[in-house]
């Protein structure tokens, strides 16, 4: 179908400069993965990878994605059982895939295009916030991605029947994977309507998608054997369909967007430049037009996917990498072919060049203006600029040609590169986990005596929620509690320990479950007044974003009931009168009750705030509570 590329072997020194830039980014992330905050989902998808390893999926519990990819981050679990280490081998593990695949396709792509083209594109995509960050969560999204980036490839290279066997299992490590499914699809069709036009292509169509429906075809009769082809077919299909048209999220969908390209939009914005080469060709460029058109149509098709999600979160972004790798270093080896001042190009339409290159650019700074990104993003106006005065003015100069050369390859580098690693820096420092780990450590010891917690997602991968309402505070929990409706129901998925509860509901099982402390958080700030006010009444504040149990006894004759047996500090006002089973207490005297019923009489309002049983060491650092630092939320 396509004709193979003319390899080349590339010099030595290529090899080591791609090996030192992916052992580069093991190195950063070996270091930097124990310092940084954890996000809220890295903590849930803990909790269930601890599952698939001590439990059968579909059977034991229902999961919320195809399962391939958990059962290989559930490696860690058999090695470490302590608090975070477990979590932080598995962020290890996933760098470690990703460098070996950084590193084998991009030393791949190097024997078929200029090696100076593949390691900018390794450069561009290293050097993103976005990659650094979320390339390592604690997610499958990442495996999904590499295994569509290896089927894009063996498309290319027309071995169709692995390629869609490869796609399949993609598609095991994650559902979203259907994006690529989707875009080869319409770039085979693409190019045998609008190129081929012959039935020949039609075969390796039909090979491709055969390919892709074998493994996926043999998960769900593996899986229905252990439950029921309905379940399995529901899991799979139906919830990961609901749970993509969500709409909940769209308050932040501008957020999100102003995020992404705020912390490197080259590799989101050059991409409509690369579609020069279709108006532009230098004589001695041997790319096949073929070629590139169909993964002009691919890497189109998956962006326009990708952009529209509803859910644009940023960890999203990790699904663009196949695109960069197919797209960016066929333009820039077009690229470093057409910048050589005795390049000689075939003729060419300048009025339509001159009108792309004049579109793009309104685009381009259209979207910068209306995203409000950093002033420093604007010079990527000045690359389509410069590109279009060394095209479109046949009498230039070799010396005037180089001289314009060399503003495209600084822009590029520093709108591409530098920026992009100086903001990361910068973010970096706000993403310090120290907080959240000193959040943890004592919030393990405080369980450690008993009793239970919530903080809207599992803190503690072995451990579970008291409160069934409260176990994933997503969006569409929030809602429900304060407005039940019939809507939200078919968002209500077990497989995301949601339950259909009301805020009574909840609060009833505040009173009757032994909760000894929850952790605040952006997801706990989101409950509604009625379960605040309920938390006010239960709970003080302990230390950082822990509250702990703390019931509040009003000014009458009555009988209360303590949920721990231990030792309480009474918190009142200093001339308050207050008798605990007859006995006379006064203001941060400590006492010993037991679980069960007490008679109180008091003067005034008062508090009694469970001490723990053990000393526990309490950085006063981080005494206050900075809940919106407790988790790593979506955007930050």
């Amino acid at each position: 179908m396509f004709p193979t590329l003319a390899q080349e072997r590339p010099s030595h020194n290529t090899y080591w400069v791609i090996s030192a830039l992916c052992l580069s980014y093991l190195i950063f992330q070996l270091i930097y993965i124990p310092h940084t905050v954890l996000a809220v989902d890295e903590f849930w998808f803990a909790h269930h990878i601890y599952k698939y390893t001590y439990q059968l999926p579909y059977r034991d519990f229902l999961p919320y994605k195809t399962v391939l990819g958990y059962y290989l981050l559930s490696v860690p679990f058999f090695v470490s059982h302590t608090l975070l280490q477990p979590l932080y081998y598995i962020k290890d593990e996933i760098a470690i895939i990703n460098t070996l695949f950084l590193c084998a396709i991009s030393m791949g792509l190097a024997r078929y295009y200029h090696p100076r083209a593949v390691i900018f594109s390794l450069l561009l995509v290293l050097a993103n916030h976005l990659f650094l960050t979320y390339s390592v969560e604690l997610r499958v999204d990442m495996f999904a991605s590499w295994l569509s980036l290896i089927s894009i490839l063996l498309i290319l290279s027309n071995r169709f029947l692995l390629a869609g066997i490869i796609l399949g299992i993609g598609i095991l490590f994650s559902q979203k994977a259907v994006w690529f499914f989707v875009g080869s699809n319409i770039a085979f069709a693409g190019y045998g309507l609008i190129l081929s036009r012959r039935w020949k292509t039609i075969s390796p169509i039909i090979i491709f998608n055969g390919a892709v429906i074998v493994p996926i075809a043999a998960y769900l009769i593996f899986w229905s054997v252990q439950s029921s082809m309905s379940l399995v077919l529901k899991n799979v299909f139906y919830e990961a369909y609901t749970q993509s048209k969500i709409t909940w999220y769209a308050s932040i969908h501008h957020i999100c967007w102003t995020m992404i390209l705020s912390n490197g939009p080259l590799l989101i914005l050059l991409w409509p430049l690369t579609w020069i080469p279709f108006f532009v060709r230098p004589i001695q460029d041997h790319a096949d037009y073929a070629r590139r058109f169909f993964i002009a149509l691919y890497a189109a098709t998956i962006l326009l996917l990708i952009i529209s999600y509803q859910q644009a979160f940023p960890y999203g972004m990790v699904f663009i990498i196949p695109v960069c790798f197919v797209l960016y270093p066929d333009f820039f080896s077009w690229l470093i072919i057409a910048l050589k001042p005795t390049t000689i190009f075939r003729p060419f339409n300048r009025a339509a060049l001159l009108g792309f290159l004049s579109l793009y650019t309104i685009g381009i700074m259209g979207v910068m203006i209306y995203m409000a990104l950093p002033y420093s993003y604007y010079l990527i106006a000045l690359i389509p600029l410069c590109l279009g005065i060394f095209l479109l003015v046949p009498r230039l100069s070799p010396s005037l040609k180089n001289a314009i050369k060399q503003p495209i390859v600084i822009m590029l580098v520093c709108t591409g590169i530098l920026y992009p690693m100086v903001r990361f820096v910068i973010i970096a420092d706000r993403m310090n986990g120290d907080y959240q780990q000193s959040m943890l450590i004592v919030s393990n010891k405080l369980l450690e005596e008993g009793g239970g917690f919530f903080a809207g997602t599992p803190l503690f991968y072995d451990r579970d929620q008291a409160i069934p309402g409260l176990k994933n505070l997503i969006d569409p929990a929030i809602k429900y509690l304060s407005h039940p409706s019939r809507n939200i129901l078919p968002m209500m998925l077990l497989s995301l320990d949601l339950e259909p509860r009301t805020d009574q509901q909840v609060i009833h099982d505040l009173k009757i479950s032994p909760v000894k402390f929850y952790l605040n958080n952006n997801r706990i700030d989101a409950l509604p007044d009625s379960i605040h006010r309920y938390l006010a009444s239960e709970f003080n504040h302990y230390w950082g974003s822990i509250y702990i149990y703390a019931p509040k006894v009003s000014a009458k004759n009555q009988t209360i009931s303590i949920k721990f047996s231990g030792t309480y500090r009474v918190i009142s006002k200093n001339n308050s009168k207050i008798y605990l089973d007859h006995k006379k207490t006064i203001s941060l005297s400590v006492v010993t009750l037991t679980k069960g019923k007490h008679f109180s009489k008091a003067s005034t309002e008062y508090r009694l705030q469970y001490v723990p049983k053990k000393q526990i060491e309490l950085n006063p650092k981080y005494a206050g509570d900075d809940w919106y630092r407790a988790v790593k939320i979506i955007v930050m």
